[in-house]
């Protein structure tokens, strides 16, 4: 008895990291409503979480994904949002804080993988001006007053609070806010990246201490994210 082996030669994208890229998809994603303008993302991945986020997103925008590209156009935005991963959820609440003058999450404190605590989350948005309660299901942010600066040392580099605080300072106008002990994981990296794309202006970039000036809106941008 004899065996025959052929050799094919195979051709495509190996990913590494599939949950890290997921993520990170999510985050840009999230960060698009920050925009006035329409926005162009490629490489996004094809997946149930994105395709939730999407659906939910439809609510107040005008977004598709065709293929790994998702599209958004510019629109008003709506402060209650009533998505639940709370994972993600949370990158809402202080950007539409920001944008809507208030914005509402739904929050569920435990999870299959155990308890999201967002202590560090509420901290943080407090030093950019923003009342935060939490109520039953719901956590409710107002934005008051924003200072002229602040400076944020988070207790441990976590990407998703570093992510929500870079998001929520990059519309406060006249703002320069320090945030030290940052997360630097590529997609952290990526995220300010697309932010730089549309007209923020986020310093150090990659490294443990970020420096963002707040400006006055975000406009259009077309960006791949990594992968």
């Amino acid at each position: 008895m004899s065996a025959h082996v052929r050799a094919y030669l195979l051709e495509g994208k190996i990913m590494t990291n599939y949950h890290r890229f997921e993520d990170g998809a999510l985050a840009v994603i999230a960060a698009s409503v920050l925009s006035d303008g329409d926005i162009e993302i490629r490489n996004i991945p094809d997946v149930p979480s994105v395709r939730e986020m999407i659906e939910f997103l439809k609510g107040f925008r005008n977004v598709r994904l065709d293929g790994d590209v998702f599209y958004s156009k510019g629109g008003n935005l709506d402060g209650e949002i009533r998505y639940k991963p709370v994972g993600t959820g949370i990158l809402f609440l202080g950007p539409l804080a920001i944008r809507t003058g208030h914005s509402r999450i739904s929050y569920n404190p435990g999870s299959s993988i155990g308890p999201r605590p967002i202590d560090i989350h509420i901290e943080g948005l407090k030093q950019l001006g923003i009342d935060v309660k939490a109520e039953g299901d719901f956590i409710d942010a107002t934005f008051k007053k924003a200072p002229k600066e602040a400076k944020i040392e988070m207790r441990f580099p976590s990407i998703r609070e570093t992510e929500h605080l870079i998001m929520t300072t990059v519309l406060l106008k006249g703002t320069t806010v320090e945030i030290s002990n940052c997360a630097r994981e590529p997609e952290m990296v990526d995220l300010a990246r697309f932010l730089n794309s549309m007209g923020a202006k986020i310093s150090g970039i990659g490294k443990e201490k970020m420096i963002v000036k707040g400006v006055e809106s975000l406009g259009s941008t077309s960006y791949s994210i990594i992968d």
